[in-house]
């Protein structure tokens, strides 16, 4: 265990922190970050390699996903379709709110059509 990990452990154990131990704290996250990322690429070698591992109650390997990309015309087709299989088209399409803002609709707007949620996620970023 290094003198970084014993300091933060002992600041994790304060029910309040300093500006100076919160900085070290995101500075041994930073580290532990970098060390995972680190880690998660020599195991994917290992399963390129070798196929899924078994490891504990987890199997490690590639799961698939699939995304479809289609124009708007080929939209409208499957609309069509849908439409034709007695399928009620509206609820199943969604329509992304940062699509609707990217269009310059403002949170104001958006309300009008349905509930608008604001997440917060935690992480940290870039200085500028």
């Amino acid at each position: 265990m290094t003198v970084a990990t014993l300091e933060t452990q002992q600041i994790q154990n304060k029910s309040s922190i300093t500006k100076e131990e919160a900085e070290q704290i995101a500075v041994e996250i930073l580290r532990l970050e970098a060390a995972l990322k680190q880690m998660k690429d020599k195991l994917k070698d290992y399963v390129d390699k070798n196929g899924e591992l078994v490891a504990g109650n987890k199997v490690w390997g590639y799961q698939e996903s699939i995304t479809l990309k289609m124009t708007g015309e080929q939209k409208r087709k499957v609309a069509e379709v849908m439409a034709v299989d007695g399928i009620k088209v509206w609820d199943h399409v969604s329509i992304s709110a940062s699509t609707l803002l990217e269009l310059g609709w403002g949170k104001d707007s958006l309300s009008q059509f349905g509930e608008v949620k604001v997440n917060k996620r935690f992480s940290s970023r870039a200085l500028k």
